[in-house]
């Protein structure tokens, strides 16, 4: 009969299993609005071609648990350096940390595929290694190191999301049957004030499963007083701040958003588009007018 304690154990890995069957799934299906010739494709210029990003979540994943952790040897070491960074320039300077050069060719999407599925099922063997207490490293205490790499993945679901939906151009994309159009909703909204005071930021590392580093260590710091809308601002609303004339009035504008904004001569959101004077808003799978967006919001 086995102990509460292996049963305990038993649980857990079950749990972290389903997490990084289903996280994986959800990565698939995202990835899977790409077109296959279109992966090669830079979503946007600061980034690398959407094909990188399906080799960087297990790389990531092999190099923090089965590299880092449990010393095995790689399955793919070129593989695992290629796809372990990614580049992300400072707008404003174009400074960028280190990353592995870009390479003339990419592997292609099979072998990329490949060298994905090899990966997942080396980290579902981890699971059974790491919490046996192989390693005394603290990412390896408390599945810590598992819960890094699945936050990792979630980041990185938004990431092709947010690409698809306001930034990579429709026809890099498969349709959705179904697709639907979200818009915001703001039949009820509250406007709050704030008379300042101390607010905790952060956490102590004990005291949460899993935290990033510039999570920790928890501080208290003085907020000033200010007001803030309970919802966001609608396409209705900022639309009717673009037509104002208000958009292009430093006045608005902070000052580092205001040299942004001329550093990158911004005059409309990226996901706006004008068309015969008409603005449209650029969802995942279609242009649609802003007009209508804005009415289905309950703004006119």
């Amino acid at each position: 009969m086995k102990s509460a304690a292996s049963r305990e154990v038993n649980e857990i890995r079950a749990q972290y299993e389903a997490r990084f069957l289903s996280a994986w799934a959800r990565s698939d299906e995202l990835f899977g609005l790409i077109r296959d010739d279109r992966l090669l494709a830079k979503p946007i210029v600061w980034r690398h071609p959407f094909l990188f990003y399906v080799g960087h979540l297990p790389a990531f994943s092999w190099n923090q648990i089965c590299g880092a952790i449990l010393k095995w040897q790689s399955l793919n070491p070129h593989f695992d350096e290629l796809f372990c960074r990614g580049i992300d320039p400072d707008v404003d300077t174009g400074e960028c940390h280190w990353h592995p050069d870009v390479p003339d060719e990419w592997p292609t999407l099979k072998q990329t595929e490949e060298y994905r599925d090899r990966v997942r099922g080396a980290i579902l063997e981890s699971l059974d290694v790491v919490p046996r207490g192989f390693s005394d490293d603290v990412m390896a205490q408390g599945g810590r190191v598992f819960d890094m790499v699945l936050e990792h993945e979630y980041m990185h679901q938004e990431t092709p999301a947010v690409h698809d939906a306001g930034v990579a151009h429709r026809e890099e994309k498969s349709p959705l049957p179904g697709a639907a159009l979200c818009v915001s909703w703001r039949a009820d909204f509250t406007f709050y004030s704030y008379s300042g005071g101390k607010a905790s930021l952060g956490a102590r590392f004990n005291e949460l499963d899993f935290g990033w580093d510039n999570e920790f260590s928890a501080i208290t710091v003085d907020v000033p007083a200010f007001n803030i809308d309970s919802l966001p601002v609608t396409n209705g609303e900022f639309l009717e701040f673009v037509e104002s004339g208000s958009y292009d009035e430093e006045r608005f504008w902070l000052p580092d958003d205001w040299k942004w904004k001329q550093l990158e001569n911004k005059r409309h959101p990226n996901c706006w588009v004008k068309q015969d004077d008409e603005w449209l808003y650029r969802a995942m799978f279609d242009h649609l007018p802003l007009s209508k967006v804005a009415e289905l919001a309950g703004i006119r």
